[in-house]
């Protein structure tokens, strides 16, 4: 958040943690049609990562544009 702070983009540890689980929530509901639980197979992907590398590459990675566009302009809510 520093960093993106430094660049001219501002928010909350709040707002990153609500964006990024609307996500989380859209991929394993949506994406994968799985339930939210200790079983979804999208958290077998985050052991052993750094959670930066993680977000990229198993959840920011399963949308296109649009579909991030909208939940940066809060357009979307997550499936559930």
């Amino acid at each position: 958040m520093f960093h993106a702070s430094d660049e001219g983009f501002r928010f909350t540890a709040e707002e990153l943690v609500s964006v990024v689980g609307a996500l989380e929530i859209e991929v394993i509901v949506a994406k994968d049609g799985e339930p939210v639980d200790g079983g979804s197979t999208l958290w077998r992907h985050m052991w052993g990562r750094r959670y930066l590398d993680y977000l990229l590459d198993h959840v920011v990675a399963r949308f296109g544009e649009e579909e991030l566009r909208g939940f940066a302009a809060d357009e979307r809510r997550p499936v559930a």
